[in-house]
């Protein structure tokens, strides 16, 4: 029963979080520091795994700051945990558009990519990011996994399977009686 109990404390302390981080959103635009203030609150729900809140947070304050890169870049980080990867590229393009000499917002734009499949534009990306900043070990480590991933389908790729193999085999026993 105290299990229970402190669970259901506990989602009652997130749900009055959730609240009171929203409500920065109808604070006045002219409050001080408000930007930096959500984005903040934004990564306090990234860091807690709470990323669906995440993203309704930063997507309200992308709406409301449509010019504030930081929310953009929230919103690509929050979809792509949430496994909204178009919408996490869609945003992290965004971000970039804003703020083009952003070497975080193209590692962002490259690992958005390449969750969502798009692995060669995601090495490009990732490529760019390192070469903009080869100190980045983030953006080192990115870039390293998705040409490892690359390599591994190239590889399989150039391996027919065994069933494919046999498939050809029966075709061809089938073609010559």
């Amino acid at each position: 029963m105290r299990g229970w109990k402190s669970e259901r404390s506990g989602q009652g302390r997130r749900a009055e979080g959730r609240k009171l981080f929203q409500s920065l959103l109808s604070l006045p635009r002219n409050t001080s520091d408000l930007c930096e203030i959500i984005d903040e609150a934004g990564s306090l729900f990234i860091q807690f795994g709470a990323c669906k809140d995440g993203l309704d947070l930063f997507q309200g304050a992308a709406t409301r700051f449509p010019r504030v890169a930081v929310f953009h870049q929230g919103v690509g980080c929050c979809a792509g945990h949430e496994g909204l990867h178009d919408e996490a590229v869609a945003a992290s393009r965004r971000a970039l558009q804003l703020e083009p000499r952003n070497q975080k917002f193209v590692n962002d734009l490259g690992w958005s990519l390449f969750e969502a499949g798009r692995l060669q534009e995601g090495e490009k990306a990732l490529e760019q990011a390192v070469s903009k900043d080869p100190d980045d070990e983030l953006a080192r480590e990115n870039l390293r996994l998705c040409k490892e991933k690359l390599s591994t389908l190239e590889r399989r790729d150039a391996t027919p399977s065994k069933r494919m193999h046999s498939m050809r085999q029966r075709r061809r026993a089938l073609q010559e009686s």
